[in-house]
């Protein structure tokens, strides 16, 4: 009833362009749907994205679901996610996401999501963890577990956005931590984060889990800058 109140005073609309949609869980019109700049890289296993981490992390399968260009959809999408306060629109795009990724198999043989985790502190300020929302979207539409309980960060660390690879990967390297490892042993694990630019977050993450575990390991971002 109060959804049905909310759209008759505020009706649904597209978050790229404002055109009115029939719903707010479809996020965006058609138009701006189709105009989505999609990497399609789950089609290739030797995609820019796999090839981040070779030689440096063994992955089954390694994927970005969209370009992140300057002035694009996504980049609008990902600031209201990150910034405005929109937890929910993380959950759309995971779904989406997932809807189209797994019509080509890319979930399959995948036991268990790990979205990479936030400093306390900083998910505290924001109310969110990105990368959590956009896991639980996909869980949604995947039906896979989902667990923010096993790998932590507990090192608050500096912004890596001026950084390059080399200073990105030090400034992370030791900032994440595993509990209850055991439950992970023997699975095959699907890291989430929002956007890969050096892979050097991701890779921290992938190799505490590589050296602790005996266990296979996927990766899925949301965008990938070019």
């Amino acid at each position: 009833m109060i959804n049905l109140l909310l759209d008759i005073i505020y009706p649904p609309s597209c978050e790229a362009c404002g055109t009115l949609i029939p719903s707010r869980s479809e996020l965006l019109c058609i138009k701006c749907r189709l105009n989505l700049s999609r990497t399609d890289y789950h089609k290739l296993r030797r995609n820019p994205v796999a090839q981040h981490f070779w030689g440096r992390l063994q992955v089954e399968r390694a994927t970005s679901f969209l370009h992140f260009r300057e002035q694009s959809i996504c980049q609008q999408l990902i600031h209201k996610l990150k910034y405005e306060g929109r937890p929910d629109i993380g959950v759309a795009l995971g779904r989406l996401l997932a809807s189209e990724l797994k019509v080509n198999g890319f979930f399959e043989e995948i036991d268990l999501i790990l979205p990479i985790p936030m400093h306390k502190a900083k998910q505290k300020k924001r109310g969110y963890n990105q990368a959590e929302r956009l896991a639980y979207g996909v869980a949604l539409q995947t039906s896979i577990e989902i667990s923010t309980d096993h790998l932590l960060k507990g090192i608050h660390t500096e912004s890596q956005t001026k950084k390059g690879r080399a200073k990105r990967f030090e400034n992370v390297r030791d900032s994440f931590s595993l509990q209850n490892e055991r439950d992970l042993d023997s699975k095959h694990i699907l890291l989430i984060d929002d956007v890969i630019t050096t892979g050097s977050t991701l890779e921290a993450c992938g190799r505490l889990l590589k050296d602790r575990l005996d266990c296979r390991l996927s990766i899925l971002t949301l965008a990938a800058t070019d």
